[in-house]
């Protein structure tokens, strides 16, 4: 099985949410402000593309886990997987995790860093802070669908 973690853009929420997932960050606990950082700068180069499809890693059960920047085009996105999977044959599922939930306060972020480049370090600053306030609610949503998954798997 396959887990795409779908938003706006890659690098914002759907890395976080896939990084927690997959156990790139110690369970329930925030990751350390060099890890942020990184993010912020993958953010800051790749934030608004689209149509990307980036290979994560494995998580604990063998599922690989992707990210993807789709737009407002998760429900177009479902349908052109399964309906690639339909033609050619492939019987592997493909579960889809959406994760827009606060997309906006990075992209603004990033463009307000644009505009503005002498204020790229408190603009870097109020990332980190809105990082700090979403991983709690972003972990929670991963635990979820893993256990939509572990249940699926059981039926």
């Amino acid at each position: 099985m396959k887990v795409i973690y779908y938003g706006n853009s890659a690098t914002h929420t759907a890395y976080a949410m896939a990084a927690i997932h997959i156990g790139n960050y110690e369970k329930g606990r925030l990751p350390c402000l060099e890890d942020i950082l990184r993010q912020w700068e993958l953010c800051f180069i790749y934030g608004f593309q689209k149509g990307n499809l980036i290979y994560m890693g494995l998580d604990d059960e063998l599922r690989e886990i992707y990210v993807i920047g789709c737009g407002t085009h998760g429900k177009m996105l479902n349908r052109i997987y399964n309906g690639f999977n339909t033609i050619y044959n492939i019987e592997e599922s493909i579960h889809f995790i959406k994760a827009h939930i606060g997309e906006w306060v990075p992209r603004f972020l990033v463009v307000l860093s644009m505009q503005f480049p002498s204020l790229k370090p408190i603009i870097r600053h109020l990332f980190i802070i809105w990082y700090k306030k979403m991983y709690p609610l972003w972990f929670k949503i991963v635990q979820r669908e893993k256990e939509k998954l572990i249940k699926g798997k059981k039926l």
